[in-house]
């Protein structure tokens, strides 16, 4: 099986990630990349004598939307309101506004290729209810994961523990990658100071009125254009 973790920035991707790598790692060896380059990933994973690909990217090359787009390999999309998500990359990551407002563009216009035919799962899912929604991306691969297995996967990625682990990450540390504006755990991909806060906060109550402003009218024409209700467009 080929699957991508082809969510939103700071939408809860990585945490679909990981509920992804834990089941695939149950059914057979598994080849897991950052990477929207599918035919390279398949080439090591085909070499490293893989059962499963698992890719973790916020767009893909054309090869990778046309084996989605015919049932070759499956996508989980997370989604949140893109001036929430902007507003916690940006704190996040040090990003500028106008790097962000660019990268969501990518994201956006690739999300309107696959969405029909990926799984789709609301960030206040993930925040809210992250037991029901590793059941729900795990029996989308695996129907025989148990409410039990749901559980513990939850509950391994969980927000206080993740936070807990990751906040002091250093790249001295062993099984960590420095990412450039971020070091990673190359096994999950959480980075340093992952979960910025256990409760989560909206955009305006991290980018100032301004900003805001921008954000909503240099998005606003491509949202209509997806038109998904997901991404909350009554901000446009």
């Amino acid at each position: 099986m080929i699957v991508i973790a082809a969510g939103m920035q700071r939408s809860g991707s990585i945490y679909s990630f990981n509920v992804l790598r834990d089941v695939l790692r149950r059914r057979g060896q598994l080849h897991q990349e950052p990477t929207c380059a599918v035919e390279a990933a398949l080439v090591r994973a085909e070499a490293a004598g893989a059962d499963h690909v698992l890719l973790k990217a916020h767009h893909a090359d054309e090869t990778l939307v046309r084996m989605l787009r015919v049932g070759a390999a499956r996508a989980v999309c997370t989604v949140r309101r893109p001036d929430d998500a902007i507003a916690s990359w940006i704190e996040t990551f040090g990003v500028g506004l106008e790097e962000s407002i660019a990268a969501m563009r990518v994201w956006l216009a690739f999300y309107q290729r696959i969405r029909d035919v990926a799984l789709v799962v609301p960030y206040a899912d993930v925040d809210r209810r992250p037991i029901r929604t590793a059941w729900r991306i795990g029996r989308w691969i695996d129907p025989r994961l148990s409410p039990v297995q749901a559980i513990t996967i939850a509950r391994r990625h969980a927000k206080a523990a993740v936070k807990a682990r990751t906040d002091p990450l250093s790249p001295q540390d062993a099984g960590v990658a420095d990412g450039g504006n971020s070091y990673f755990e190359t096994a999950t991909l959480f980075h340093r100071r992952h979960v910025s806060s256990l409760v989560s906060r909206p955009a305006d109550a991290r980018l100032d009125a301004d900003q805001l402003a921008h954000v909503r009218i240099a998005l606003g024409p491509q949202l209509a254009a997806v038109g998904d209700p997901l991404l909350d467009l009554r901000f446009v």
